[in-house]
């Protein structure tokens, strides 16, 4: 064998190709591919290790099919010619020499060109010796098969091949791709800034809910957020947390106005305003002071409502109401707003139905324009139909309809339908809200099956026999023989 049919002489081409780029690979992270690698390449790698590292790849080729890296699949067939060499298979002819084909093939795969003639010019490029050509045409074309104990070093090199030019490199520069990663420069950008307002926003808030207004109370109530707040405050050349919430909106309108290359933009909206923690749970611990929660919030549902985001901002919260991985604190905050956003929808119907009456008697009425409802002041029409509907203004969300969505599905009855299956104590009520609102009336008052489905009755046991009724709400601690009582409404 000359220098040149030595393996690993040639540089290989994965390794000198390690340039970084973006693979959608078929293991779900570094720590799984570099777990494969050692269950089939380690020291002291038992035949029921490589097993386990042989099933590893079939998932990836159950994931990614045809798109699983070839090497991988070259390692497989190798692995498994051995695997049966161990278990005394007697035809351990065919299976190396079908295991050395297919290896050939799936690395030559990799490299352009498929005429004969370049066969070895693509073991050359790929750093593999050409004796492997050799056997791999004795082996595909030959009237003999070559003997066994070749068949059985050919596949050693082949394997360590693999092992120094395929799995070693990648396991030393494999890395996993962050989130942000995948989001394009402009999207980073737009995403960063607003969370750096929205976290403003969050703190001055909190501080004005708990009427910390000089720096002395601010620093009192956050110690740990003091100096953020303080430079904000400084850079922007402001005084108090009021003063922030104000320049906060106006900054997010600027904003919103230049990011007409953001992808995806109501989704980026919507996740950066969710992940507000104060916001979040400011509803959860009103008493008297709820007058001043909505008015330092109302801004920015108009400023959503402008941008025309508020179903986006709606629907996200239901979601958030009905998934069972979040906190409950976090649950309960999306309901309380999702609530005050449903009263909000619920004083529009009414007054476009007020308006649509009046219009019928009076046939010179101007139409109204139902989207000022986002401005700071309200027309005079907009004003009477207000004062008329009963709706006390100290505690309603004041924002309308944007011109740039001007339909929304929340009241089709497709919605209320989806949600059935994911119903729980936190999205009940905002759907028994949404009832009254439904474009069309339900053919079944659709609350009642809500309360058969969340809330079932117990039946009028009369013999519970060798069974107790428990009060205990709590599963865990219900006992053989007890059965635990209805779950009360929250």
């Amino acid at each position: 064998m000359s220098s040149k049919d030595k393996p690993g002489v040639t540089p290989p081409p994965i390794a000198a190709a390690a340039k970084q780029r973006t693979i959608v690979a078929p293991w779900k992270c570094t720590e799984e591919f570099q777990h494969a690698c050692h269950l089939i390449f380690g020291k002291n790698a038992t035949s029921n290790q490589r097993r386990m590292g042989l099933s590893m790849i079939r998932i990836w080729k159950l994931r990614r099919g045809s798109l699983c890296p070839a090497a991988a699949l070259a390692t497989a067939v190798i692995v498994r010619a051995q695997l049966n060499d161990k278990k005394g298979d007697l035809n351990l002819e065919k299976i190396y020499a079908h295991a050395i084909m297919r290896f050939f093939n799936f690395m030559s795969s990799t490299v352009q060109g498929h005429n004969w003639s370049s066969m070895y010019d693509k073991a050359q490029e790929l750093g593999l010796p050409s004796f492997v050509v050799d056997i791999r045409h004795k082996c595909s074309h030959g009237t003999e098969m070559p003997p066994v104990d070749l068949l059985r070093t050919a596949a050693d090199i082949c394997l360590q091949w693999l092992h120094q030019n395929y799995w070693l490199p990648l396991k030393d520069t494999l890395c996993d791709l962050e989130s942000a990663k995948l989001e394009s420069k402009e999207n980073i950008k737009f995403r960063q800034k607003m969370a750096h307002q929205l976290s403003a926003f969050d703190l001055a808030l909190e501080c004005q809910i708990k009427s910390a207004h000089s720096l002395k109370a601010i620093k009192k109530i956050k110690p740990k957020e003091f100096n953020k707040i303080r430079a904000y405050l400084s850079k922007n050349k402001l005084k108090t947390p009021t003063e922030i919430l104000d320049m906060v909106i106006n900054k997010l309108n600027e904003l919103f106005k230049r990011a007409s290359t953001v992808k995806n933009l109501p989704d980026v909206y919507v996740a950066e305003i969710l992940r507000m923690k104060y916001f979040m749970g400011v509803g959860l611990n009103i008493e008297d002071n709820e007058e001043q929660i909505i008015a330092v919030t109302e801004r920015l549902f108009s400023l959503i409502a402008v941008h025309g985001f508020t179903e986006n901002i709606f629907v996200a919260l239901v979601q958030l109401t009905e998934n069972v991985h979040e906190p409950d604190e976090r649950r309960l905050g999306a309901r309380y707003w999702a609530l005050k956003m449903i009263e909000t929808f619920a004083m529009i119907s009414r007054i476009k139905r007020m308006f649509k009456e009046e219009q019928d008697k009076n046939d010179k009425l101007k139409p109204v324009d139902f989207s000022s409802l986002n401005r700071h002041i309200l027309p005079k029409t907009i004003r009477t139909l207000i004062a008329h509907s009963g709706v006390d203004l100290s505690l309603t969300l004041m924002f309308g309809s944007s011109r740039k969505s001007p339909r929304a599905v929340l009241f089709d009855h497709e919605f209320f339908l989806k949600r059935l299956s994911y119903l729980s104590s936190f999205s009940a009520p905002i759907l028994k809200a949404l009832i009254p609102l439904a474009e069309t009336p339900f053919d079944v008052d659709p609350m009642e099956q809500f309360d058969e489905l969340y809330y079932p009755k117990v039946p009028p046991f009369t013999d519970l026999g060798i069974w107790t009724l428990e009060k205990d709400n709590n599963w865990s601690n219900c006992a053989l023989g007890v059965l635990p009582s209805i779950v009360e409404k929250k």
